[in-house]
């Protein structure tokens, strides 16, 4: 699956970084009486560059050096980021002693160096420190001639975890309540988050989970894009711009759902090889049409106006379709901010520490139709059968990790020639 982390966009090579590095090199042609006053400074703090300094020249406290100074991290030709590694007056150049964020190493590094990765799972928002929480990740400029990848197995040290060393583009949300509806069981977040804090992806222990969707179907799997098999069929009565159900069966009767999808994603393919996505609006419970926005200028819908019979569509990313195992929505409370829900796959379990929801509690709106069997066959895939999550106290979800997809692009590089990237994987979808 395409694996998608984002990049921020942090300038790591300051002008006045890269006058202290032209500042080293050329060190070797002072004479012998103007060496002794060149000094390495250091602060003690963890920083994102070390710089070499002067006596005597502005700005001495650029940065940070290894060991009070004793060590040169511009003769490194390789660094090492670990998951248990330290930025803090450290150099990175021993396995045994890594630094912490790639972003760390790449602003030590000089042309030709190598940032190198030990196994282990790099969280991109430590890994990279991207300076933006989102979208978060790396950009890179101004380099020449570096290596970013994988430590090769020889270069491990002793008692290394793991074999690969994975770029996470996703990030923990902890802290769930139990609460049941018409539909079974289902965990709310605690707390609300912002919008830019929502994740596009949501996980649990790596396994994807679907946005909620109308006609039901398991996210990643052939019945998602059987257009025959789980999309709504538009009826000959629609027009541009207005949605009109087919109701081509039980299980894609849009009217027989009593529910108001007002607000939710419309995916429409009615233009042929063009697929479109539209915010639902006008949409009734219990009725069969929808508005959806419509510009003559920009859409083709209009060439096939007289042929509607292989257009479908079908709705997702809302609360109203939240009904099904392995879903996952947010419970807006306005338009910035909202609350996470998620139903577990089929066949993983919760023990149900926190009480259920009682009477009065918040509930999502959610479709009354019930999965096809195509969607069950489909929500199979998340089956885990044995899976049982303890769960102390009042954290129903303790036992797992619910993490979300929060970034595009691990790395990006701009004004940089021969770079290498190599060895790594990803996880972020």
């Amino acid at each position: 699956m395409a694996t998608a982390l984002i990049a921020a966009e942090i300038d790591l090579v300051s002008a006045r970084h890269q006058q202290g590095v032209d500042w080293f090199r050329n060190l070797s042609l002072r004479t012998a009486a103007e060496r002794p006053a060149a000094t390495l400074h250091s602060t003690g703090a963890v920083s994102d560059a070390a710089m070499l300094t002067p006596h005597g020249l502005p700005g001495s406290a650029w940065g940070a050096l290894p060991n009070n100074g004793r060590e040169s991290l511009l003769t490194c030709a390789k660094r090492y980021v670990g998951v248990n590694g330290s930025d803090a007056g450290n150099s990175g150049c021993e396995a045994e002693a890594p630094l912490r964020t790639l972003r760390a190493c790449v602003a030590l590094s000089s042309e030709g160096d190598a940032c190198l990765l030990l196994p282990g799972r790099h969280a991109t928002s430590t890994a990279l420190r991207p300076h933006r929480p989102s979208p978060g990740g790396l950009h890179v400029s101004q380099k020449r001639n570096l290596t970013v990848g994988a430590a090769p197995q020889s270069d491990w040290p002793a008692g290394n975890i793991g074999t690969e060393a994975v770029l996470d583009g996703t990030v923990d949300f902890e802290g769930w309540v139990r609460h049941e509806d018409a539909h079974g069981e289902y965990f709310l977040s605690r707390r609300s988050y912002a919008a830019d804090e929502l994740p596009w992806q949501l996980f649990i222990d790596d396994v994807p989970l679907t946005p909620a969707r109308w006609p039901n179907a398991a996210a990643w799997t052939p019945e998602w894009w059987d257009r025959d098999l789980t999309w709504a069929r538009q009826a000959d009565t629609a027009r541009c711009g207005r949605m009109v159900d087919g109701a081509y069966s039980p299980a894609t009767d849009l009217a027989a759902t009593n529910v108001s999808f007002d607000g939710c994603n419309a995916i429409v393919n009615n233009e042929r090889w063009l697929m479109r996505r539209f915010k639902v609006h006008g949409h009734a419970q219990g009725t069969a049409s929808f508005g959806y926005p419509h510009d003559p200028s920009w859409s083709s819908c209009e060439r096939f106006a007289d042929d509607p019979a292989p257009n479908r569509y079908f709705l997702d990313g809302c609360a109203a379709a939240f009904d099904a195992p392995g879903e996952w929505a947010v419970r807006w409370a306005g338009a910035a901010e909202g609350r996470l829900m998620l139903r577990l796959p089929t066949g993983w379990h919760a023990r149900a520490a926190s009480a259920p929801a009682p009477a009065s509690a918040p509930a999502p709106a959610s479709a009354a139709s019930a999965p096809s069997a195509a969607a069950a066959s489909s929500a199979a895939s998340f089956t885990a059968a044995s899976s049982t999550f303890s769960a102390p106290g009042d954290e129903p979800l303790s036992g797992v990790r619910v993490h979300g997809k929060v970034q595009t692009y691990a790395l990006a590089f701009t004004a940089c020639d021969d770079l290498t990237v190599r060895g790594l994987h990803f996880f972020g979808r």
